[in-house]
């Protein structure tokens, strides 16, 4: 486990926690906030469970409450008829049976329902929760699919594949279900093979896309648990959805690294027009993760149009994993004729005791025979992640390509990012112990904005590494096109380090006037850094006194009288726990004050872990 001290004060805590046990006004802490669901679209019929009558979709979001009591969660269908569906579970997102294993209650105080689509019109309609008599939507499509269930007491030969006549492994469900269909799978382990290391893997080669995905779902109350070198993957196939399954993979036996296949380990490849939903990805217990790739990572091939929400990456890799390992990575290099594709968005995703490189990790470099590098036709989000205790940059975005998107880094926190990775490496080694870092790696880099606003950053560098580019923000690369706007943010640290810093690798580029903020906090405690010289004169409106916010476990808290209240003029619509921003004078950063429905525990120490 990665773990620092990070010199906080105990009155802090306290006066923190007694804030955060006050009573929360009701229109605040009960307004329901849904974020996303595993599936989109599927049948309306043919789950078999007597219980539902159409395939399980799985929401989470914020201000739910804990357990349904009068709430309500209903489908309302393309002739707007609402109908009350099976209600499998409603509850906190903690990562316990019966709910998924993504623990976002400790990260985002998300709440998780699973419930069956009634019977109901085709077309497109929505599914609505009501809480208190607010309500909170998001988008379903019914249409024609099939289900298929994989349990233990299964029969791959004798099974149909039905309810009440399981097929018994989900390589069997892999060979007959096709795009549309969804697999349910209930409490089955299931190992990579002796060759090739795969666990889930489907060859078949069909083209699903958003309206008919392809689903590998846990069933609720059951996990999905997958151990080998490659959990989830696919080849020519596209529109795969990874629900709630449990994936330990490795590629060494063990943090000697002796005997390790260097060519990496994937826990889930994504899918072009895929979705990456509610997993726990980690390593294979006592093994350990590296080469080159990621704990969720793809190329070309998998990404284009990839949502990857909702997913609980915990001690991944161990301190010798190798540079070029990530904790998640996403490019679109290969050895052909590059192509423009649309980007990928990744959000609400709980990162936390990473050693290997760097927590969200996006990069391009033309590579092979292309003689131009690819492009993203979209924009790129990022936000309303929560990242701690990460080997490597918290957030780095880098291409040596001429990628003309704009990209939103939003609404995220990072904590305690930023630490030592591959502790054995001697050359090149390529750390960044930095927050947030923007790369224009060549004079055809980066040709569109960043614009990077409404983060909060608690602590980086922590252990001092020298050598290194530490920084809340860092604008590094050899091209002089990238333009950063950062604005609205606050970045708090414990001990002395820049908060901006640019670097470049040729002596004719100059990124200075690359850069500009405003409406940022700038905090160390006891520092000679909390002042306007340690921000570039593009930066205005710099504020750097004590934002006032505390750390419990995974939990930011903000308190009244914070500087960071009533100063941003943010568009986004809620801040990272679900609460809604004001229409005028949020709050810098990506908490609002008092933004936690309920509160959470004391903290345990003043260790962050």
């Amino acid at each position: 486990m990665l773990s620092t001290s990070l010199n906080i004060s105990l009155p802090r805590f306290f006066v923190a926690a007694l804030l955060m046990f006050c009573v929360i006004p009701s229109a605040l802490a009960l307004q329901p906030k849904l974020a996303f669901s595993d599936l989109i679209s599927g049948p309306d019929v043919g789950l078999g469970d007597p219980r539902g009558s159409g395939v399980v979709v799985t929401v989470w979001g914020q201000n739910l409450g804990s357990t349904q009591d009068e709430s309500k969660i209903e489908f309302c269908d393309s002739t707007s008829v609402c109908r009350k569906g099976f209600v499998f579970y409603w509850k906190n997102a903690d990562g316990n049976l019966p709910s998924g294993p993504s623990d976002l209650f400790k990260s985002h105080r998300m709440q998780e329902i699973a419930f069956s689509i009634p019977k109901s019109a085709p077309g497109a309609g929505e599914i609505k929760v009501t809480v208190n008599n607010q309500t909170s939507q998001l988008p379903f499509t019914v249409r024609s699919g099939n289900i298929y269930h994989v349990m233990k007491s299964g029969n791959d030969e004798a099974g149909d594949g039905s309810f009440s006549s399981p097929w018994a492994t989900v390589a069997k469900a892999d060979g007959i279900a096709t795009a549309g269909d969804t697999i349910y799978i209930h409490d089955v382990d299931t190992y990579g093979d002796n060759q090739t290391g795969r666990v889930f893997y489907n060859n078949r080669g069909f083209k699903a896309n958003t309206k008919n995905q392809f689903v590998y779902a846990s069933y609720p109350g059951t996990r999905a648990r997958l151990y080998g070198k490659i959990g989830v993957h696919m080849y020519l196939t596209t529109g795969i959805v990874s629900s709630k399954l449990s994936v330990f993979t490795s590629n060494c036996p063990d943090e000697t690294l002796d005997g390790c296949v260097e060519r990496g380990t994937v826990g889930i490849t994504p899918s072009d027009w895929g979705r990456v939903i509610g997993n726990e990805l980690t390593d294979r217990p006592g093994m350990c993760s590296s080469g080159q790739a990621g704990a969720i990572s793809g190329g070309i091939d998998h990404v284009e149009g990839a949502k990857v929400f909702g997913n609980y990456i915990h001690d991944y890799g161990c301190p010798r994993t190798g540079k070029l390992h990530h904790t998640t990575y996403f490019t679109i290099r290969d050895n052909q004729n590059d192509k423009t594709i649309a980007s990928w968005e990744l959000g609400w995703n709980f990162l936390i005791n990473n050693h290997a490189k760097n927590g969200l990790h996006f990069y391009d470099e033309n590579v092979g025979s292309g003689t131009e590098c690819g492009d993203l036709s979209t924009n790129m989000r990022i936000h309303d992640n929560v990242i701690q205790n990460q080997g490597g940059a918290g957030i780095q975005v880098e291409s040596a390509c001429g990628w003309t998107q704009n990209t939103y880094i939003e609404n995220n926190i990072l904590i305690n990012v930023g630490l030592p990775i591959d502790t054995d490496c001697s050359f090149n080694c390529g750390n960044v112990s930095s927050a947030i870092v923007v790369g224009d790696q060549t004079d055809h880099g980066l040709l569109g904005n960043v614009y990077i606003s409404n983060n909060t950053v608690y602590g980086w560098d922590s252990k001092k590494q020298t050598d290194t580019l530490a920084a809340c923000i860092v604008l590094r690369g050899s091209g002089d096109s990238a333009k950063v706007f950062f604005n609205d943010n606050i970045c708090t640290n414990f001990h002395d380090s820049e908060f901006v810093k640019t670097h470049s690798f040729s002596p004719s580029v100059d990124h200075s006037d690359n850069i500009s903020g405003s409406n940022n906090i700038f905090y160390i405690a006891n520092s000679s850094l909390n002042n306007s010289g340690s921000v570039p004169s593009s930066f205005d409106r710099s504020i750097f006194s004590d934002p006032l916010i505390s750390l419990y476990n995974s939990l930011i808290s903000i308190e009244e009288a914070s500087p960071a209240l009533g100063k941003s003029g943010s568009s986004l619509s809620f801040d990272i726990y679900g609460t809604k921003r004001p229409s005028s004078g949020s709050a810098l950063g990506a908490v609002e004050y008092k933004s936690l429905s309920t509160p959470p525990s004391p903290p345990e120490s003043l260790k962050v872990d």
